[in-house]
């Protein structure tokens, strides 16, 4: 009832306005309309007022209302998040209306996190930290964003989970290694790498300063063989197999070593001016590397050379009476240690008393000096030089023959031309033997002409030669003769003043003891008197009955040949023999051989097989 009362009243007031206010006027309804001022009032096809918008307002009864513009998602639509680490999504929504904004998560949270909405059109996304395992993977998050007239706008952020790449940890390095210089070496490097999973790890060499060249194999094995001896890098790195690979480098240091060798030198000594001397040396080395040793020249003031272990030199007469030094240096080519040895030279004053002794004394049935007559004949006449015919003695070693030659001479200096032939001639020499060799016989094949340069005291040298003439024909002696008759005249020219030349030995007769022989160009002197035993006797064979055996000097040394002379061992006597001494056993008593010439026994030149009898003669030397 209110509301019809309520309506009658509106009416009569139009009809008022319309008929009884302004008499005579229509009326206009859009009177009073201002349509929010966004628009004009028009009347629409009945006549009722209603508002014409403008652009971008629409009409709401009398009224012009601004149109609603949805919400829009400005924030980032893709994201890469590293792996293991809280990621925050900063969500940003605008509103052209500036209306109210509300932020959601629509549908399933496929990423995990927590929204927060700031109620400004601005929230926080929250996620992880994703796993170790995640990198690689993604996930998608839905995000709206709805205005206070229930305009919604929506976007789906693709988020990418990145793997986040770890450097390799070395798990060895730095380390040092140190081997020998010629050695081979290895080392395993290790490392690890942080990464679930793991990356594929691979080695390689970054630098060196090494000379050698090394191998880095990619599982971390490294190989070299040191060349010399230093101390070098070895820079390797390893690297990880990651979408953008990272690496890390560590030093092996290599000490490629050497121990140096160990020399020992004699200690101080004397030497004799004019005679060569040996002093030996040991050079070895710890490590098994090959050595040398040689003259240390920085140190060296004796002039000497050095031959395997020996350092081998020949006092000068302005050493003697002196000092000189000998300087040594053993080097393994790495490194290298040095060594003196003093040597006190006493002066050569003379005169030498040299005795030669020749004999072909082998005995029994095999041609050699095993049974000990020979043997004992030789150490009875105490010779300084030894010219020896068929040297053959127990098995023909150098030891055997050490021991020969140190029964008769009292020292290892010998030589033998027992490489190639069943009769060898021999020399043993008191004195050092400087050089040998032989010459061929070219009337024999089972023995050669022997010689051998003995370093005697003083300034002087001997030239020795042992020979085991042809027996027939007896030119064939001559033949053998001149041979060497040629060879001494040559050396002779090449080294004049040098040496004094003997020949001697089994001659088997007497045909090269002759002008034409020996004797070409005085060469040798031939002339008698010539050597004979106790009963006047020059014949030399077993039987005595011919003159088979001689020593021939130059006419040189002849002029230095004096009376042969035994001692008796109880020191009252002697026995003299001023040409030389044939010596027979046999004409002796066993008591007179004691007194002597011991260890000679009466039946050594008699013994089954005895060859001939020896010959002495002595030299007395200025």
């Amino acid at each position: 009832m209110i509301a019809l009362r309520f309506h009658l009243l509106l009416l009569i007031l139009w009809l008022a306005a319309g008929f009884g206010c302004h008499p005579g006027r229509p009326g206009d309804p859009c009177a009073g309309i201002t349509c929010s001022d966004h628009g004009s009032c028009v009347r629409d096809d009945t006549g009722a007022p209603v508002c014409d918008c403008e652009e971008g307002f629409h009409a709401e009864d009398l009224t012009c209302v601004e149109d609603n513009v949805a919400p829009e998602l400005t924030s980032a639509g893709n994201l890469q998040v590293p792996e293991q680490v809280a990621c925050t999504h900063h969500i940003t929504c605008i509103d052209a209306n500036g209306d109210g904004l509300h932020l959601d998560v629509l549908g399933a949270d496929l990423c995990a996190g927590t929204l927060t909405d700031h109620g400004d059109g601005t929230g926080d996304y929250v996620f992880g930290p994703t796993a170790e395992t995640d990198g690689g993977r993604n996930c998608l998050l839905s995000v709206t964003c709805t205005d206070t007239h229930g305009e919604m706008a929506a976007q789906t952020v693709f988020v990418e989970i990145v793997e986040a790449n770890a450097v390799p940890v070395i798990m060895n390095l730095p380390a040092d290694v140190g081997l020998h210089w010629r050695a081979a070496g290895e080392f395993q490097a290790m490392a690890t790498d942080p990464d679930v999973p793991a990356d594929v790890l691979q080695w390689n060499l970054a630098a060196t300063d090494c000379t050698f060249s090394p191998v880095v194999e990619t599982a971390g094995l490294v190989s070299w063989t040191c060349s010399r001896k230093e101390t070098c890098a070895l820079f390797l790195r390893v690297v990880d197999s990651g979408q953008e690979p990272l690496s890390t480098e560590g030093t092996l240091t290599v000490r490629c070593v050497n121990t140096p060798p160990v020399i020992e030198v004699p200690p101080p000594t004397t030497a004799f001016e004019g005679l060569r001397t040996s002093l030996t040396a040991s050079c070895a080395d710890p490590d098994g590397d090959p050595v040398t040793l040689r003259v240390e020249d920085a140190w060296d003031t004796c002039g000497g050379t050095i031959s395997g272990d020996s350092y081998i030199f020949t006092p000068t007469a302005a050493q003697g009476g002196g000092t000189c030094v000998a300087g040594f240096t053993c080097g393994d080519t790495q490194d290298s240690v040095t060594g003196t040895t003093t040597v006190s030279v006493t002066a050569y004053t003379g005169p030498i008393q040299l005795r030669i002794v020749a004999g072909n004394l082998t005995s029994g049935n095999y041609s050699d000096y095993d049974p000990g007559h020979g043997l004992r004949i030789l150490q009875a006449l105490r010779p300084d030089l030894a010219l020896v015919q068929e040297m053959n003695y127990l098995g023909n070693t150098p030891a055997d023959y050490d021991a020969f030659s140190g029964a008769i001479v009292g020292t290892d200096h010998w030589v033998v031309d027992y490489a190639w032939f069943g009769l060898p001639n021999g020399i043993l020499s008191r004195w050092p033997i400087l050089s040998s060799g032989w010459w061929d016989d070219p009337t024999v094949n089972n023995r050669e002409l022997l010689w051998a340069e003995i370093d005697l005291p003083g300034p002087v040298d001997l030239f020795a030669i042992s020979v085991h003439l042809h027996t027939s024909p007896a030119a064939d002696q001559v033949t053998a003769a001149l041979v060497i008759v040629n060879a001494v005249k040559a050396h002779r020219q090449s080294f004049p003043g040098k040496f004094l030349y003997v020949v001697g030995g089994d001659f088997n007769g007497t045909s090269s003891v002759s002008a034409g022989g020996f004797g070409t160009d005085g060469v040798f002197s031939v002339a008698p008197p010539h050597p004979v035993d106790d009963l006047g006797n020059t014949n030399t064979n077993a039987p005595r009955s011919s003159q088979y055996d001689f020593v021939l000097v130059d006419p040189a040394l002849r002029a230095m040949q004096v009376p042969v002379v035994f001692e008796s061992v109880w020191g009252h006597d002697v026995r003299t023999y001023p040409d030389g001494l044939v010596f027979d056993t046999r004409t002796f008593t066993q008591e007179v051989l004691d007194e002597f010439f011991p260890p000679a026994l009466t039946t050594d030149s008699s013994a089954a097989g005895m060859q001939h009898m020896g010959i002495v003669k002595d030299f007395l030397l200025p």
